[in-house]
């Protein structure tokens, strides 16, 4: 039912979308591997920060191997699974700058107004302690590929 339209995505087609990213990004002899983490986790992440270390070490995320995707949502109590309204991304990349390594922290919202700002800033300062780069700054992408038109496709994005 979550895939007719007019209706939300949840939490499990949003992790099936993140596992078939995952598999097209299997390691190849070109270009960076795309880790992935399921939505339930990243919300430990958010609302549990002092065992984010152990949970990134947990599921292998290395920063250095490739990009590191977060699918976020704004749920209104946590107590309550799927109560979240609004579907972003923030996604961990690394370039090398003069020989200089950085990390930067892309948000992705489809939905103009900053519905997810305060999650991903939060997020992001997590992030930084867990991968240990506290110069990374938060970027909000505002220019790629479209914004939603209705309140219920920001999972398409």
């Amino acid at each position: 039912d979550t895939l007719l339209p007019g209706q939300w995505l949840n939490d499990q087609i949003i992790e099936y979308a993140l596992q078939r990213l995952r598999n097209a990004s299997k390691p190849r002899k070109v270009g960076p591997l795309v880790q992935t983490v399921p939505p339930a986790t990243t919300q430990l992440f958010l609302h549990a920060p002092e065992l984010a270390s152990s949970v990134a070490r947990d599921l292998h995320l290395d920063i250095a191997a490739g990009p590191i995707v977060f699918c976020l949502n704004n749920p209104s109590d946590v107590s309550r699974p799927l109560s979240g309204t609004h579907w972003s991304a923030l996604v961990l990349v690394t370039e090398t700058r003069r020989a200089k390594w950085r990390v930067r922290h892309l948000h992705y919202d489809s939905m103009e107004g900053g519905v997810n700002d305060r999650i991903a800033a939060r997020l992001s300062d997590t992030l930084k302690a867990v991968f240990g780069s506290p110069e990374a700054v938060l970027e909000h992408v505002d220019s790629f590929r479209g914004r939603q038109k209705n309140a219920h496709d920001c999972g398409v994005f």
